[in-house]
């Protein structure tokens, strides 16, 4: 696998030298001069000769690379080691399997159409970003279709754009997710943190809660005391009463009898 860092592919004035006598180096090289249709830069010779001498890329796909980014004007040296990167994170060999990659990008043009909704060509700009996701990222016809079926549910009703695709998007590729099954993984994960935040919430507004205004200060012991004895000598007080009428009521009643 290669590890992307260009600091790794330094080869010295000499090895360049003795490499660029060998007949498929002496291809390349004309073969990026015609289609990338600019001088090629220190960089871009450590990088081609890295590639095929350290990591193993065949000639032939390295000088489908250069066919395929000058096909897209693509020329920048970071766009195109972007894009073998992602060839070799895929898996892809040979001029035939990146062949059958990239033509697949016209497929997803028409995916994309469909599930956006939209019935004109795509502008270009649109293609740009959808041919970086598949060179770039290396995300396949499958993976950007999910996306916009999440940003057509997203959009709640609503016109889904470009915008709310590529977030999505970026936020995968941010993550470190490069097929289906991690992505779908990764949006079950939010899906049920995101379930488990609103329980939470719900659960929390149902409850009562104590305010400040609503805050009773306990009570003083020796106050509480104090109305206690003060109820209590009412009580007796009122029953002492009712004593004394029971007892009133019953002598009379007694001397009317004697009568």
């Amino acid at each position: 696998e290669s590890s992307g860092n260009s600091k790794e592919y330094i080869y010295s004035p000499a090895q360049i030298s003795d490499l660029v006598c060998i007949p498929e180096v002496k291809k390349m090289i004309e073969c990026f001069q015609q289609n990338i249709n600019r001088t090629m830069k220190s960089e871009d010779t450590q990088m081609m000769l890295y590639y095929y001498e350290s990591i193993g890329v065949s000639a032939d796909l390295l000088m489908y690379l250069y066919e395929y980014c000058g096909k897209l004007e693509k020329t920048d040296s970071s766009y195109i080691k972007a894009v073998i990167e992602a060839w070799i994170k895929r898996g892809i060999t040979d001029r035939e399997g990146a062949k059958k990659h990239t033509e697949g990008t016209h497929e997803i043009f028409s995916a994309y159409r469909r599930a956006m909704g939209i019935e004109t060509p795509l502008p270009e700009k649109t293609r740009n970003v959808i041919t970086e996701w598949v060179d770039v990222y290396g995300y396949d016809l499958e993976i950007i279709i999910t996306a916009c079926e999440k940003a057509v549910m997203s959009a709640k009703g609503g016109a889904p754009n470009l915008n709310y695709v590529r977030k999505i998007v970026d936020d995968w590729h941010d993550n470190g997710l490069s097929n289906i099954n991690e992505i779908n993984n990764y949006e079950a994960k939010k899906k049920l943190e995101k379930d488990l935040e609103f329980e939470a919430k719900k659960k929390k507004k149902a409850s009562p809660s104590l305010s400040y205004n609503s805050w009773q200060k306990p009570a003083d012991p020796e106050e509480a005391t104090s109305e206690v004895a003060k109820k209590l000598a009412l009580s007796n007080k009122n029953r002492k009463n009712r004593l004394s009428d029971n007892n009133t009521d019953s002598n009379v009643s007694n001397g009317e009898n004697n009568t």
